[in-house]
């Protein structure tokens, strides 16, 4: 199973920059993210996931690691905010970084 990510149909159509994108991991669910322009410093709850090369490169749950790991030039920070408490947000880390070589794709 692959994470493939969905750009949002409705920001397509509005002709708006893909900010916004669907993550779905290996459970098949499917969770918005939001593409960050600046780091992770200010966010001290949600799940942040690095995507380079249109592969995530990790994920994780901001209140359980602290400091995020360190990003290289190329790579997109994106930043889900609706898990509700720290046992989903762990959750939707876990069925993201255990997804085998994940993938970005643009919805048809």
């Amino acid at each position: 199973m692959r994470a493939i990510s969905f750009l949002s149909r409705a920001a397509l159509a509005a002709g708006l920059p893909p900010r916004f994108r669907c993550w779905t991991g290996r459970s098949g669910r499917r969770c918005l993210f939001t593409a960050l322009d600046s780091d992770l410093s200010g966010f001290g709850e949600g799940v942040a996931i690095a995507v380079r090369n249109d592969r995530i490169v990790w994920a994780i749950s901001l209140e359980e690691t602290g400091a995020p790991p360190a990003t290289s030039c190329g790579t997109t920070l994106y930043l889900h905010l609706l898990a509700v408490g720290a046992a989903e947000r762990q959750a939707v880390a876990n069925d993201l970084s255990e997804a085998d070589e994940p993938l970005l794709k643009q919805a048809a």
